[in-house]
């Protein structure tokens, strides 16, 4: 009895499911921003966001699809934000 309950647990615990979703959120990442270590970050925030927000999640079957949500908004931000950059190129004189 408690096996089964320990591996039905187990089986949507976070990190068994995000396992199973990470090549295909970096690839999602990376096809936003073309940029490796970018897409890298892009993943690493959806995932802390979703592991704070896991809990809401009510049905565990749309995970896959809640998560790749997260990381779609995540690099959008992510591209708002280096938008915001202004790089100034040259020597400052003084």
């Amino acid at each position: 009895m408690f096996t089964s309950f320990f591996k039905r647990t187990e089986e949507h615990s976070f990190e068994v499911l995000i396992k199973n979703e990470q090549e295909k959120l970096y690839k999602i990442a990376y096809s936003y921003v073309k940029n490796e270590q970018d897409a890298l970050d892009i993943v690493q925030d959806a995932i802390i966001k979703g592991y704070k927000s896991f809990h809401k999640l009510k049905e565990k079957k749309y995970f896959s699809t809640w998560i790749t949500r997260i990381v779609i908004n995540s690099a959008i931000d992510h591209i708002r934000k280096s938008k915001n950059v202004i790089y100034v190129y040259g020597r400052i004189k003084m």
